[in-house]
C-alpha cells in the first residue's frame, strides 16, 4: 500500500513539475510581441501612388529582448475567384527579418519598427496576370499604381495577415505570433505615436524619426 501511495505521490509530482516548468517557459520566458492595431498610410514622393502603407511590431516584454524575428505577410482573398476558395498571396515587406527588438521601456522606441509593405514589387503584381483577376487590377499593378485599397477591394471578405516568429534572448524560446486581419476599415492616413502601436489618424504631419524602410517606400 505504501508503495502505492508513493508511486502515485511520485507521478503526481512529476506532472505538476514538468506543468510548472512548461508555464515557466511557455509565460515567462517566453517572447511576447504584438502588432499595430491599423495599418498606416501616409503620402511620399517616392512611389507613384504618393503613399506608402506600414504596420508597426513591437516587443511586449519589459526585460527580455525579442530576437531573430521573422516575418510574413500575407493576402488573403477568401471566396474568390469561386465561393469556397481562398486564394492567398505573399506581399513583400521592407525587410523579412529583424535581429532584435529591445524591451520595452517608458520614453525608448527601440522595442518597436516600421515596416512597408512592397504591393507594387515587380515579382509580387504578376499574380495578377491571373485571367479572373481584373483587366484594371492588372493595368495598376503594370504601371506601379496599385494601392493597398485596390487589394482589399478585390473581394468583400479581402484581408491582410502578419505572422511573425520571434525567440526570447534569455530563454531561446520561440513562439509564433500573429497579427488581427486587417481589412479596408484597418487602412488608416495618419502617423504612428512614437512610443506606442496606436496609429494617430489625420497626422500628416513630417514624421521625422522615418525608419530606413519608410525612405526605402
Amino acid at each position: 500500500m505504501e508503495m502505492l501511495v508513493g508511486i502515485i505521490v511520485g507521478v503526481t509530482t512529476g506532472i505538476l513539475s514538468s506543468l510548472i516548468a512548461w508555464w515557466i517557459s511557455y509565460r515567462l520566458l517566453a517572447p511576447n510581441v504584438a502588432f499595430s492595431p491599423q495599418l498606416k498610410k501616409a503620402k511620399t514622393e517616392n512611389t507613384k501612388t504618393g503613399y506608402y502603407y506600414q504596420f508597426k511590431i513591437g516587443n511586449l516584454k519589459k526585460h527580455t529582448s525579442a530576437i531573430d524575428i521573422s516575418l510574413r505577410s500575407t493576402l488573403y482573398l477568401p471566396d474568390f475567384p469561386l465561393a469556397g476558395v481562398t486564394n492567398i498571396y505573399s506581399i513583400p515587406t521592407a525587410s523579412t527579418t529583424i535581429f532584435e527588438l529591445s524591451p520595452k521601456k517608458d520614453g525608448s522606441t527601440s522595442w518597436n519598427r516600421r515596416l512597408s509593405l512592397q504591393i507594387n514589387n515587380k515579382e509580387f503584381v504578376k499574380n495578377f496576370d491571373k485571367t479572373y483577376f481584373s483587366i484594371g487590377l492588372k493595368s495598376l499593378g503594370e504601371s506601379e499604381m496599385l494601392t493597398l485599397e485596390d487589394l482589399l477591394s478585390i473581394t468583400p471578405g479581402a484581408f491582410i495577415k502578419i505572422h511573425a516568429s520571434a525567440a526570447n534572448s534569455y530563454s531561446g524560446s520561440r513562439r509564433l505570433f500573429k497579427s488581427k486581419d486587417y481589412r479596408l476599415s484597418d487602412v488608416v492616413e495618419g502617423n504612428y505615436e512614437r512610443f506606442s502601436l496606436e496609429l494617430k489618424a489625420g497626422d500628416t504631419r513630417n514624421d521625422y524619426f522615418k525608419s530606413s524602410s519608410e525612405k526605402d517606400a
